[in-house]
């Protein structure tokens, strides 16, 4: 079962942050057990199935390739994260969670069985992100405009009644959408900055088609990127990301550039240089972009 069903092992994004936060104060300090009546002990729930969701957040999170955590030697549980931590606040949490999500490989993105309890998840998010009528401006992003997005494009991979909350909890959490007077829109500034830093790692400065085929490396969901081709495909709304890019992946980048962590150039006559089209409907023509590393 997915991780963003509500009945699901791995969905209680409160849990997940409080366990995170504990074990990166106190590493290697509570076996599973000890961490669960550190927690969550018997006398603070009136129902055993209370105490379970607990337990199942914990399960989910240090089970591969999707783990967040592990045990030493000792039984003792520990942060087991991809990229150097800086904290442990809910910010800190997704940055990490993104970079785990997007190693994970799935055999068959579009297949039946929901792999790691995470494939149905990942389809989805790289379904929203070919929709660009829920950026800012256009479309909110809710449970009706999620249930007439699916039934018009993709079908038969929508999602039930206990998966489309979660799905938009998820969404922001992970940086896909922003909220913007009380409404959820695309915005995928949040998650692909995390992977800033590793596309940049050996030259400060990238040709923009060579920038987006290694992010699209490590965020298979956004565009060019494994997972957004096969649903692209599978909707028929297939893209040349060498002449323009969608409007979602765009306003990032431009946020980003305003935010002095990228900035975009633009060479004359460019005859490579790739379309930017944003939310407002102004284009920009972008030839490199050069990390900057700022806030």
């Amino acid at each position: 079962m997915s991780f963003i069903n509500n009945a699901g092992s791995g969905s209680q994004i409160n849990l997940l942050c409080l366990i995170y936060r504990i074990l990166d104060k106190k590493p290697n300090q509570f076996t599973e057990d000890e961490l669960c009546n550190y927690c969550a002990p018997n006398t603070l729930f009136s129902k055993e199935n209370q105490r379970k969701w607990f337990k199942s957040e914990l399960s989910f999170w240090s089970s591969p390739p999707h783990q967040l955590w592990g045990k030493d030697g000792n039984g003792k549980l520990f942060l087991d994260t991809v990229g150097t931590r800086n904290g442990s606040t809910p910010a800190d949490v997704a940055h990490q969670l993104r970079l785990r999500l997007m190693q994970v490989s799935f055999n068959d993105i579009l297949g039946d069985e929901d792999e790691f309890g995470s494939s149905k998840a990942m389809r989805s998010f790289a379904y929203i992100l070919t929709q660009d009528r829920f950026v800012i401006f256009k479309d909110e992003l809710n449970v009706s405009s999620i249930d007439n997005s699916f039934a018009e494009n993709f079908a038969g991979y929508s999602l039930n009644n206990s998966e489309k909350s979660y799905f938009i909890e998820f969404c922001n959490f992970l940086g896909l959408t922003e909220k913007v007077s009380g409404k959820e829109h695309l915005d995928p500034t949040r998650l692909i900055k995390s992977f800033i830093p590793q596309v940049f790692s050996d030259k400060k400065e990238l040709k923009i088609s060579d920038f987006i085929a290694r992010l699209s490396e490590y965020v298979p969901i956004i565009d060019s990127g494994e997972y957004n081709r096969i649903i692209r495909k599978e909707i028929s709304e297939e893209m040349d990301v060498s002449t323009t890019l969608s409007v979602n992946l765009s306003h990032a980048l431009k946020r980003l550039h305003e935010a002095h962590v990228l900035n975009l150039k633009t060479l004359s006559d460019d005859i490579s240089a790739i379309r930017l089209t944003y939310p407002n409907g102004a284009v920009e023509q972008v030839s490199s972009i050069a990390y900057i590393g700022g806030e």
